[in-house]
């Protein structure tokens, strides 16, 4: 939420285990906690995608899945709105122990800055 809060995003919905699995392609064996917000619309590219891996193997797994999911969507949104482009190539994509975090949003920087300060208190 509180990252959700440093931007002015589109409206956000929360994605279940079963449509993490069918956007992200990311198992739920994988993960021991998610939380995944995406532009309810999917007219922009914007998105929140915390995990909290399961162990290291599984933790790769997740990154190497949000690259490739970031790629996709980047390809996607090229042709049809080029103006989503910049928000994919600026995408944040940090990860501290077994947690990884993608964020697309319009802010990057101070969606960093916002993620930051949950990690560090």
């Amino acid at each position: 939420p509180a990252v959700l809060a440093s931007q002015e995003t589109a409206e956000m919905t929360e994605l279940s285990a079963k449509k993490i699995e069918k956007y992200l392609l990311i198992d739920e064996t994988l993960y021991a906690d998610a939380a995944v917000c995406i532009d309810a619309s999917r007219a922009t590219a914007e998105c929140v995608c915390v995990f909290t891996a399961k162990d290291g193997e599984s933790l790769a797994a997740v990154q190497a899945a949000l690259s490739d999911y970031c790629r996709a969507q980047l390809e996607q949104y090229r042709d049809y709105r080029p103006d989503e482009a910049p928000k994919l190539e600026n995408a944040l994509m940090k990860t501290r122990g077994m947690q990884t975090v993608l964020i697309v949003a319009p802010d990057a920087a101070a969606a960093e800055a916002a993620l930051d300060q949950i990690w560090n208190g």
